[in-house]
């Protein structure tokens, strides 16, 4: 079974264009978002975690999704010294 934490009472910025929430608990099973409810509303199991979160601001579920087009080489500094520009783009 996943060990479930659940973070409430947090500000919660959803990251979909709409207005923060507030008083909103997050529900996690092992490393997944299992729920996002308002606090009051959240169900406790035995043996969750329970971390307060007020004056505090959550948003789950951001990605890092930086990413280099044209970095085909481990130093995409001088990678340009030894391909030349098609095959970057190709690669």
């Amino acid at each position: 079974m996943n060990e479930v934490t659940i973070l409430r009472h947090a500000l919660l910025i959803d990251c979909t264009g709409r207005e923060p929430q507030e008083d909103m608990a997050v529900v996690v099973e092992g490393q997944r978002i299992a729920d996002v409810v308002a606090a009051g509303r959240v169900t406790v199991s035995a043996g969750a975690t329970v971390i307060d979160c007020r004056g505090h601001t959550l948003m789950p579920g951001l990605t890092d999704a930086n990413v280099h087009i044209c970095a085909v080489d481990v130093n995409i500094l001088e990678q340009h010294r030894w391909y030349p520009p098609s095959l970057l783009v190709a690669k």
